[in-house]
């Protein structure tokens, strides 16, 4: 059982490389990407105008007086379905059920992404101030459970209930206690960065939501991190772990194992930050293929590391609750 366990878990991060890290190459993006997020602004265009919004769709971008959108990488679906595929091939299956699911689920997370980007515009518009607590926290989280595979034995109505119950909690505490956790993993991450010595012995500090990153031992520029944007997959290990009944040690357990990839995850925002957005002084300290690394890996974690993560922790746990058969 064990066994089977780690082998689904190899397959799927293997594949999950192979399909996503395509993306972040330029004639994937050209000829793949932005053509459906085209198609994306398009039908969400026509949408919002059916509902009464005035608004012009231009390639990807989705403009009106009161706002506009660019649909890129991360907004198109794309990441969440070779998520799911990787999922659907890593799961030992017949063809006909891989078949069935793989579009089953294109066509789900399609259709749960262009309510998303139409709702996301309709807060951008009128609630401007909710805009980025909805597309971060609330619509990845969503995006992402929808890609997920329920395995609870409870009727769909609970464990919906659940899941709602446990999303609402996860988002309070990220919500209400990130300045606090920021300081932590700000500090962590710090310890870690003292042994690249272009980065001066950094010291991170927790601002509003952001984590500010300053030189202690020498000159070099500051950065400032949208820490809060590295954290919120937090919101989905709650909606899981809720969702599935109580088993307080193992939801201990994810969140240990969350908290430290939080902590690597802002050491890599911090360096691809460094090594990327400081002009003359980044191609100075990094060579071009050290900027490109660090920004694919950065790019990588925030679209679907992050929440594959969480998914891992959660089917681990998931699993070892199942009697031996």
């Amino acid at each position: 059982m064990k066994s089977a366990r780690w082998k689904f878990l190899l397959r799927f991060a293997v594949l999950l490389a192979v399909f996503e890290l395509p993306l972040l190459t330029t004639p994937v993006d050209q000829y793949v990407a932005r053509p459906v997020s085209a198609g994306i602004a398009a039908t969400s265009g026509a949408i919002l105008r059916i509902i009464g919004e005035r608004v012009t769709v231009t390639g990807t971008m989705i403009t009106a007086p009161c706002f506009a959108v660019d649909i890129q990488n991360g907004c198109n679906g794309l990441e969440t379905m070779l998520f799911l595929v990787a999922a659907v091939l890593a799961f030992p299956a017949t063809a006909r059920q891989r078949i069935l699911a793989t579009l089953f689920g294109i066509i789900l997370i399609q259709a749960v992404n262009l309510i998303r980007v139409t709702t996301l515009f309709l807060v951008g518009c009128h609630r401007r101030q909710w805009f980025e607590s909805f597309h971060l926290a609330i619509w990845q989280t969503i995006v992402f459970a929808t890609a997920g595979r329920g395995a609870s034995r409870f009727p769909m109505l609970l464990r919906a209930l659940r899941f709602v119950a446990g999303a609402a909690a996860g988002f309070l505490f990220w919500w209400y206690a990130t300045p606090v956790y920021n300081d932590a993993i700000g500090a962590a991450a710090a310890q870690i960065l003292q042994v690249d010595k272009r980065l001066c012995g950094p010291q991170a500090d927790s601002v509003d939501r952001n984590i500010f990153v300053r030189p202690r031992l020498c000159i070099a520029p500051t950065a400032t991190i949208p820490a809060d944007q590295l954290t919120y997959n937090i919101i989905l290990l709650a909606a899981l772990f809720a969702m599935r009944g109580r088993n307080f040690l193992a939801f201990s357990i994810a969140c240990i194992v969350v908290i430290m990839t939080h902590v690597l995850s802002l050491a890599v925002s911090i360096e691809s930050t460094y090594a990327n957005a400081n002009g003359a002084w980044s191609q100075q300290h990094y060579s071009a293929l050290e900027r490109q690394l660090w920004i694919s890996t950065e790019f990588f974690w925030r679209l679907v590391g992050m929440f594959a993560i969480v998914f891992a922790c959660w089917w681990i746990a998931q699993s070892s609750r199942r009697p031996a058969k």
